[in-house]
């Protein structure tokens, strides 16, 4: 077996272990961005669906009102 000569290039490796932390860390932040943001549509999904049932609700009882005002015979308005 022949010696490695002392001027060989050997791998950066002290270079590539420090830039696994900061790797690690920059995945922790997307994932930490990613959850945000979908956090955010399923509020934003939760709010939307809130206001189509506040809708129907209010349209529900203003039918309600007119068919009562019609059973008393009031004139509709």
């Amino acid at each position: 077996m022949a010696a490695e000569e002392p001027g060989a290039a050997a791998p950066p490796a002290p270079a590539h272990k420090s830039r696994a932390p900061a790797l690690s860390q920059w995945l922790q932040l997307m994932l930490a961005e990613i959850a945000r943001k979908r956090t955010e549509r399923e509020h934003e999904r939760a709010e939307a669906a809130r206001r189509v049932l506040e809708r129907a609700a209010e349209e529900a009882e203003t039918c309600a009102e007119r068919a009562a005002a019609e059973t008393r015979g009031e004139p509709r308005g």
